[in-house]
């Protein structure tokens, strides 16, 4: 679909209480800041793995705008239309958070007052307040780290479980902290919360949802998915188990183990490939259920989540306890997290909304008061950097002008051969020729495959759209660097793959061209890291360049070494890891195997 914009609903009563006016305001959406926006999309497709993307966008002064990019389906290759519905996961959290507070504005639930007022059963939890659940500070752990629950969800898609029947389940689990000390994202805070939605109102929670929120508010496309029925409308999915290694570990690093069973254990006429899997109907929706089984479009959650964070849904005494943050763990990283809500800060303001997960899509949707925009972003993969989509939207909303004037063509095979060591890598962000200080800006992958001949011979190493940084160094080398969670290494939350490219070969190559060469001038640092992403202990060298097999650069962008620029492309290069080739590379190089940093910070060679 291409973009389209959809003016005041004037005549709309029940869409006006979404709209905001009709006048235009100076940084309203225009034509250069559309033109930006699709560009943003189309390199979002070419520069991650994710198949198809899809956006809403609301002005300060409610004019919405529709964008998407890349295909719906992958088998046929048909194209992301804008008439898609999609899992939005976590987004249901905010709905029943809602919900919640609507209870509460009538007097029928208490914030403060202990879970067991409303659900005496569990007595084990009668330190756990309303509020502990819904701000995720009751210290319950996850379900989702129950391995028989999860290998049940991901192996059988017809099995299911009742809300009561995975809120028991946890109940037999160790608390993982004492109530309200700490703040750790857990899906079941928010199945007990329904379950005393449930219990207050004598309704079920699809039924709650639908009379308080989507009837009144007129969001025809958004309903809680409880059953496995197939819905023509519905986006396919897609879960790469490779990469999706990095986040799900977060959770629970025991998942790591499982995931190379996770190929013959899927039913097998979901599998695309050894490791990309159809996930549209890969687990029965009441293992998400309260917690992420809402259905929806980017328009509805645009308009939904624009609404409640505008005043227009609840009450603003509400709305302020919904947005007073703490800070949490979410799948590992550090968050502002308030009732049900997530929050961001940057350029546009204070963001409040949630994001979204599901085993095949990934979502998030805000709303920013200070600046009055609104976006809510889908796509069809998991996982996904959203966040590194929201940081480049921020930065066009402000100034169309910072975003390229054209889209860029990423190219040529990544489909990793596991008989061909090599490393492979997209990449999109800003030439920083500053003070030498990293900005992370951008989105990609890094994929690094090094081994045997065969199969069982090969490590694979992924880092995944954490973050992209690309610098020169002294020499005049541009060192693109990505850094994440290793794939084969969950105890060491940040990784680091570097790559260093001769400038010479960046210089030759004209927008949208490609240059062929035996001697790129390219190699890879592994550096492995420790929760704190800027202390680094050892760095080595892991992989050198094989001189006798070709190796492929390209690059939509021409680059001036001598400015900041933005460059887009990417590249494809045989590396090994065989001992006689890194040792004559080093010695050739001057360069040292590995490194250790002293007490002062500086690096020098490891003691024997």
């Amino acid at each position: 679909m291409r973009p389209k914009m959809i003016g005041c609903l004037i005549s709309a009563v029940i869409l006006s209480q979404f709209a905001g006016g009709c006048g235009r305001s100076p940084n309203a959406l225009d034509a250069s800041t559309v033109s930006a926006v699709q560009i943003l999309l189309d390199d979002y497709v070419g520069f991650s793995h994710v198949p198809g993307v899809e956006l809403t966008l609301i002005d300060p002064d409610g004019f919405e705008w529709q964008g998407s990019a890349g295909v719906a389906d992958v088998r046929r290759g048909s194209p992301v239309d804008g008439d898609h519905l999609f899992r939005v996961g976590s987004h249901t959290k905010l709905f029943v958070g809602v919900v919640m507070m609507k209870l509460v504005e009538q007097g029928l639930v208490d914030l403060d007052k202990p879970l067991t007022t409303y659900l005496p059963e569990y007595e084990k939890w009668s330190g756990v307040t309303v509020r502990m659940l819904l701000d995720m500070t009751s210290g319950i752990p996850d379900y989702l780290v129950i391995p028989g629950i999860t290998m049940s969800m991901l192996t059988d898609p017809e099995s299911s479980m009742s809300p009561k029947q995975i809120v028991d389940a946890v109940h037999d689990e160790e608390m993982m902290f004492e109530p309200g000390t700490e703040g750790f994202y857990s899906d079941t805070n928010t199945f007990i919360a329904a379950l005393i939605i449930e219990d207050v109102t004598g309704r079920p929670l699809a039924r709650n949802i639908r009379r308080e929120l989507t009837l009144p508010f007129g969001l025809k496309d958004t309903f809680l998915d409880v059953n496995t029925f197939r819905k023509a409308r519905l986006i396919h999915g897609y879960l790469d188990l490779t990469v999706a290694g990095n986040d799900l570990t977060i959770v629970d690093p025991g998942l790591l183990s499982l995931l190379p069973m996770a190929a013959d254990l899927l039913p097998q006429d979901m599998l695309i490939t050894r490791t990309l899997v159809d996930s549209t109907y890969l687990a029965h929706p009441s293992y998400a259920w309260a917690a992420g089984a809402l259905v929806s479009t980017p328009h509805d959650l645009a308009s939904f989540v624009r609404s409640v964070f505008s005043g227009r849904v609840l009450s603003p005494e509400s709305v302020s306890e919904m947005t007073a943050t703490g800070t949490i763990r979410m799948l590992g990283y550090p968050t502002d997290y308030g009732i049900a809500t997530q929050s961001f800060t940057h350029e546009l303001g204070t963001s409040f909304g949630h994001s979204g997960m599901s085993y095949g899509y990934r979502s998030a949707t805000f709303h920013y008061p200070e600046s009055g925009w609104t976006y809510s972003m889908t796509c069809n993969t998991y996982p996904a950097p959203w966040m590194e989509f929201d940081t480049e939207l921020a930065a066009i909303l402000l100034d169309p002008a910072t975003s390229p004037d054209a889209s860029c063509d990423v190219s040529g095979n990544f489909d990793l051969n596991p008989a061909i060591p090599e490393i492979q890598a997209k990449f999109r962000a800003r030439i920083n020729t500053g003070d030498g200080e990293y900005v992370p800006t951008g989105f990609g992958t890094a994929m690094l495959v090094t081994g045997g001949a065969t199969e069982s011979d090969v490590t694979r190493e992924t880092m995944f759209g954490r973050n992209v940084f690309v610098t020169t160094l002294d020499d005049g080398t541009v060192d693109i660097r990505f850094r994440g969670q290793a794939f084969d290494n969950p105890e060491a939350f940040w990784r680091d793959t570097h790559i260093l490219v001769n400038p010479g070969y960046l210089r030759a190559i004209s927008a949208g061209g490609r240059i062929s060469t035996h001697d790129v001038d390219l190699y890879i640092e592994d550096i492995h890291g420790t929760d704190d992403p800027e202390t680094y202990s050892r760095r080595c060298v892991v992989g050198v360049v094989n001189r006798i097999a070709p190796s492929r650069i390209g690059l939509c962008d021409e680059i001036d070494i001598a400015d900041e620029a933005l460059l887009r492309g990417w590249i494809s290069v045989p590396v090994t890891r065989k001992p006689a080739d890194i040792e004559t590379w080093l010695t050739v190089s001057g360069r040292p195997a590995c490194q250790c940093r002293d007490a002062g910070g500086n690096w020098s060679a490891c003691p024997d």
